[in-house]
């Protein structure tokens, strides 16, 4: 899922930085939350 074949740096500038991202897709995948919206 975290794997899309792009590198971040050649994403557009106004992309939040990948550290931010990448903070909250390990919260939210820890509480399951990314789960439970793909259930929705």
């Amino acid at each position: 899922m975290n794997k899309t074949g792009c590198p971040w740096r050649y994403l557009p500038k106004d992309f939040p930085p990948y550290k931010l991202v990448n903070y909250y897709y390990n919260k939210w995948t820890e509480n399951r939350l990314l789960e439970k919206v793909n259930t929705v």
